[in-house]
């Protein structure tokens, strides 16, 4: 036993992120043989994983864009920690005194076996990459790991209001600047024998594959980026470059910042009640898909913290019959309207999709209106986990059905309140209104929730309507869990707090809160 934890110390001390030891672990002397062991076998596979990934990354030039902060500054610092005898750094950015600091850092940590040039570029503009590639010394021209980077997000701004400016550096950046670098690296990578040699790691983001509303122009960089990826890997497949994509979920960086023009209290606040991922977590997994045997490619990978793992979300749609339940239900998941169909008794949707930068599955049950299925009511009022109470503004007899329905749910959940919203169905038959959008405000106000207006044919306000009840659904699920571990004292009846209405009885979509890498 003793031996054995003197081989432990030693093993650690050779590798001191092998062993994270610290007041909150158990010592060595209060492990059980069993543990003992375990630790052996995790240290031993981690640092034969790192000298495997440090020697195959051993002599190789290393180019990272966007590394005065964040992923990139992490992912050149992961870098030199794997490989840190032999190897060549060029990091660029912007920031030239931040890119400096980074530098500094790296000789500090590794030595002098890390070779650092810190070059001031932006890569929004072709000419300065051109420049950039031919400026580079003899010693770091032979380019082998492309890491693009650098990117951004302006504002949150809808469709109409979106500056022009904002669009043009978003684009600049984050497409024609990786493309640009690209193509400005691919010629040293196509030189190399059988093929060429090289690997282009490209940054993209959950926002290339599920757009969210204020985030218009940069879902739409991201989804460039992805298609360019894809169609550069199918290009080069013949040769050994590879070409690879990792798509961050929320992660806690100056990003936020740059996208709230530097407010940093509404940065701070979009990584309130979560944990994101960090960049140190973004830069391991550069670094792996980096490090792996040459035949081996990490095509595509997705990265989520896990609070924005695809939860699921039982959401159910409420109201009388001919109020355009099912309309509603079938243009969100299938973005089509239908003109004709059967009454419903109960049918069940499922579509995944990202809201405020969380994945989310949503699980829609669309309900039976007629009376004679009321008896059905109780029993998917019992699993739902938050309601869409729908009206047609084109029937005030629907509207008045309405109170009856969240009566029924209050009951049925045991609450003094739950997450619901008020829609409004059928806006686009202005010309046949029963319901003033005055009626729909001050109904929602006294049930204390969301009111919205909706048309299922013309497709307005169809995501909204269903994205602020997960929002809501999110609202209350912590307010719950904060009253229920700081001892609150409301019992199983919950806060007794509403959600939060806006006066101007706003319809929009975003919180203002989405912040995607």
């Amino acid at each position: 036993m003793l031996r054995l934890r003197t081989f432990i110390r030693n093993l650690g001390a050779l590798d001191s992120r092998s062993i994270a030891l610290s007041s909150s672990r158990p010592s060595l002397s209060s492990c059980s043989p069993t543990s003992l062991a375990r630790i052996v076998h995790r240290t031993y596979t981690r640092r034969t994983m790192a000298t495997a990934m440090g020697k195959r990354l051993d002599g190789k030039t290393i180019l990272v864009t966007g590394a005065s902060s964040g992923i990139g500054k992490a992912t050149a610092l992961e870098f030199a920690r794997t490989s840190p005898k032999n190897l060549k750094l060029v990091l660029t950015a912007r920031r030239f005194d931040s890119l400096k600091q980074v530098a500094e850092q790296i000789k500090t940590e590794v030595g002098e076996g890390v070779k650092v040039l810190p070059v001031q570029l932006d890569v929004s503009k072709k000419e300065n990459i051109d420049k950039f590639i031919a400026e580079l010394p003899e010693e770091f021209k032979d380019i082998d790991i492309l890491v693009n980077n650098a990117g951004l997000v302006r504002g949150v701004a809808k469709a109409p209001e979106i500056a022009t400016e904002d669009l043009e550096v978003m684009f600049n950046t984050n497409v024609h600047g990786l493309i640009h670098m690209t193509q400005a690296v691919l010629p040293i990578f196509q030189k190399r024998p059988d093929g060429g040699r090289g690997d282009i790691i490209n940054l993209g983001s959950i926002a290339g594959r599920e757009a969210y509303p204020g985030g218009s122009i940069y879902c739409a960089t991201k989804a460039a980026v992805r298609s360019f990826t894809d169609a550069l890997r199918k290009e080069l497949i013949a040769t050994r470059i590879r070409v690879i994509e990792i798509d961050p979920g929320q992660v806690e960086t100056e990003f936020s910042v740059v996208r709230f023009y530097g407010d940093k209290a509404k940065a701070d606040a979009v990584y309130a009640g979560c944990d994101p991922l960090t960049a140190e977590d973004i830069a391991e997994v550069i670094v792996f898909t980096a490090g792996r045997p040459e035949n081996v490619v990490i095509a595509d990978t997705l990265i989520y913290p896990q609070h924005q793992y695809l939860r699921e979300y039982k959401l159910v749609v409420v109201g009388g019959g001919g109020v355009g339940k099912s309309c509603l239900t079938i243009q969100l998941i299938q973005s089509h309207f239908v003109d004709e169909y059967d009454p419903t008794i109960e049918d069940s949707y499922r579509k995944q999709c990202v809201i405020d930068d969380e994945v989310a599955l949503l699980d829609v049950l669309d309900t039976a209106g007629q009376e004679e299925y009321s008896a059905m009511r109780e029993q998917y009022m019992r699993t739902g986990e938050g309601f869409l109470l729908v009206y047609s503004i084109t029937s005030r007899q629907s509207f008045e059905e309405i109170i009856t329905f969240q009566q029924q749910i209050l009951r049925v959940k045991d609450k003094d309140y739950f997450p619901i919203i008020l829609v409004g169905n059928k806006c686009d038959l202005e010309k046949e209104r029963e319901v003033s959008q005055e009626d729909g405000e001050k109904l929602a106000r006294s049930f204390g929730c969301k009111f919205i207006e909706t048309s299922a044919k013309s497709r307005i306000n169809v995501d909204n309507a269903f994205y602020d009840i997960v929002r809501e659904i999110r609202r209350y699920n912590k307010e719950m869990s904060s009253y229920s571990s700081g001892g609150g004292g409301f019992g199983s009846r919950g806060p007794e707090g509403k959600m939060d209405v806006d006066d101007q009885g706003d319809q929009a979509g975003c919180c203002a809160k989405c912040i995607i890498m």
